[in-house]
């Protein structure tokens, strides 16, 4: 299982290297989407895993979701509008398709905090998740014989939302947006986190970060110090990508936890339109907000469904 999840790993960060690349060749930056990072580690590192278990829906769901996104910033722009609109239609993509693809969510609002109104974003996250798909498919034979020894998981399990958690969720989104309406700082609602925060409100019998807040915080801060500093000495390039990942890797082994958005946090700076301190401080803003929502919600509103 150990080197089953190495291989993943190594797979994973020969891939972002080679999109990096592809995105420098080209000249379309938006090849490496952040959440680009997040579902690459996620499948090739957990090929039993639901998000490795639905390839069609792995494309689809984020493709749809940051064409929804496009559209909406090229009629709308950015205004809390347009922000919950891309999130609310991109968790609609999720409902109909029936998908456990949860990053689509992030793929969706992505064009509107950026404000990327070109449909080579849509493409280039249809092309490089599709080839994604084909290397898992490469690989498969390999992982054959040990993936007969995985716990796997249960999608069907993990399309069970738990109803209270989801109004908790749209709230949450809501009063980020009232926050950042009087702070001025887009980034309190950063992309990953609305995933983090949908799958702890929604998903708590199957979430193990709720129970690791604190290795978020931790996580969280370090991934984007990291982005920061790689961007800042060696430049949007390939080698910066590359030390974020295999950072993003490390520190999550160190603090003992699994998390994917993490190297969708760590890629935040390379596309953020200013890198620098502010976006460090609007993180923290950000990831800080939700775990005190998240306590006052498990303490008060949890405890009384429960109780009832």
């Amino acid at each position: 299982m150990t080197d089953l999840f190495y291989l993943g790993e190594f797979t994973a960060l020969l891939f972002l290297f080679g999109a990096s690349q592809a995105a420098l060749i080209t000249g379309i930056s938006v090849i490496v989407f952040p959440e680009l990072g997040a579902i690459a580690y996620g499948v090739l590192s957990k090929p039993q895993g639901s998000w490795a278990k639905q390839p069609v829906l792995l494309v689809l769901t984020p493709t749809l979701a940051a064409l929804i996104g496009v559209i909406i910033e090229r009629y709308w722009g950015y205004s809390p509008l347009s922000v919950s609109l891309s999130i609310a239609l991109a968790l609609l993509v999720i409902v109909l398709l029936r998908s456990p693809i949860v990053p689509a969510l992030a793929a969706g609002y992505l064009p509107v905090i950026l404000g990327e109104d070109s449909f080579a974003y849509p493409i280039a996250v249809c092309v490089t998740i599709s080839l994604l798909v084909l290397i898992l498919i490469v690989l498969r034979p390999f992982y054959k014989p040990q993936l007969m020894d995985l716990p796997h998981q249960s999608v069907e399990e993990l399309l069970k939302i738990d109803h209270v958690g989801l109004l908790s969720f749209i709230v949450f989104v809501l009063l980020m947006q009232v926050m950042v309406y009087f702070s001025g700082l887009k980034f309190i609602l950063f992309p990953p986190l609305v995933v983090v925060s949908y799958e702890i409100l929604t998903k708590p019998a199957h979430c193990p970060w709720a129970k690791q807040l604190i290795q978020l915080l931790f996580l969280t801060l370090a991934m984007v110090a990291v982005g920061l500093v790689s961007l800042h000495i060696l430049g949007n390039h390939s080698p910066a990508i590359l030390l974020t990942m295999v950072t993003g890797i490390v520190i999550c082994r160190m603090v003992n936890m699994y998390l994917p958005p993490a190297m969708a946090i760590g890629l935040l700076p390379f596309v953020a339109p200013h890198p620098d301190s502010q976006l460090l401080i609007s993180t923290a803003i950000g990831i800080s907000i939700f775990i005190a929502y998240y306590f006052l919600y498990n303490h008060f509103v949890r405890k009384s469904t429960d109780a009832n």
